[in-house]
């Protein structure tokens, strides 16, 4: 939700305080309903079966492939759907960026980024 700052440059001035504050309190209420509600439930169900030191490390897992789908639909622009309409597409961007690191250094600082922000 925090990328539709980016439309601000389309709308008018006069309600550019109203838009910047819709935007801001449901990115706001969006980010901690993903980290409280959802993020809690995974914890539970993880705790019930593994350990803490496993469920820290399927945390982290979790938070790496969150950071990376985030990269996936703003920067590559792919959908959930994409899984059924472009599956081509979609593994050959994805391993393009997962085996040749060097050559796509944004993906991984976008990732990164996302899951420090998520941790």
């Amino acid at each position: 939700m925090l990328n539709d700052f980016i439309h601000l440059s389309y709308v008018s001035k006069q309600y550019l305080w109203l838009d910047i504050l819709t935007i801001s309190w449901f990115a706001v209420l969006a980010f901690l309903a993903a980290i409280i509600i959802s993020l809690n439930d995974a914890v539970s169900v993880l705790h019930s079966k593994m350990n803490n030191r496993k469920v820290s490390f399927a945390l982290f897992g979790i938070r790496l492939l969150t950071g990376f789908g985030i990269y996936l639909g703003r920067y590559l622009r792919f959908n959930s759907w994409d899984v059924v309409n472009h599956p081509i597409s979609l593994v050959y961007q994805i391993t393009e960026r997962v085996f040749n690191p060097m050559q796509h250094p944004n993906p991984w600082l976008v990732t990164i980024g996302f899951a420090c922000l998520l941790w």
